[in-house]
């Protein structure tokens, strides 16, 4: 019986150990050093923007900001200073959100399309648009510069944007963003749940045999 329950042990703990090449992975969009910029419009409940400047690109490989390399993110969006950065677009009624630009610190030297996703749930108000998750997959240029498989499934969490003080975001007057931030984190793979499955199956059959023997 304590070899069963020790078999049992190691499985579930084999499986549901996060795996330490994605669970630590966190990549980090944000406004970064590009100037306010963009377009926000607020339809009732969904909330569109447009050629928002996404100037930097942060990778956290083991969760902590210590350890975080920062990447600067170029583009089309013209920020209030003149500054081109990356492109953020999101319409929430359509369920799409892209991020493109390139990041020639990581040999990406020409606009890719950096990020693609769709929305789970999300907060919009005159503020901007708040605490909206989803899944999102990355540009394969960008995981593989990354060190980064580049079949990895995403999902971005604390994704906020804040207009500009005192706008009242319409379908006919939006407002200018004055700061964004998107974290991703890698969705840890289905093979864990599997892994579990087959040490649970594996430990049945032991114990059918020894209840045969029985």
């Amino acid at each position: 019986m304590k070899r069963l329950v020790l078999v049992a042990m190691v499985a579930m703990g084999l499986a549901l150990a996060p795996k330490a090449a994605q669970a630590a992975i966190v990549i980090d969009f944000s406004s970064g050093l590009a100037s306010p910029g963009g377009s926000f419009t607020l339809n009732g409940t969904n909330a569109i923007g447009v050629n928002i400047p996404i100037g930097g690109v942060t990778w956290d490989i083991n969760g902590t900001t210590g350890s975080a390399c920062v990447y600067s993110a170029l583009g089309s969006a013209n920020g209030l200073c003149g500054q081109f950065s990356g492109v953020l677009n999101f319409d929430t009624a359509a369920n799409t959100i892209s991020i493109t630009g390139s990041i020639p610190q990581l040999g990406i030297n020409s606009p890719v399309t950096l990020l693609t996703g769709t929305f789970i749930s999300w907060v919009a108000d005159t503020n901007g648009l708040h605490t909206a998750i989803g899944l999102d997959t990355k540009s394969s240029a960008l995981l593989l510069a990354l060190g980064v498989p580049t079949n990895t499934v995403f999902s971005y969490f604390g994704f906020s944007t804040t207009t500009i003080q005192g706008c009242i975001p319409t379908q006919t007057a939006p407002c200018t963003l004055i700061s964004t931030d998107i974290r991703n984190t890698a969705v840890p793979e289905p093979g864990t749940l599997m892994l579990l499955g087959g040490g649970l199956l594996g430990l049945a059959a032991v114990a059918r045999r020894r209840i045969r023997k029985a």
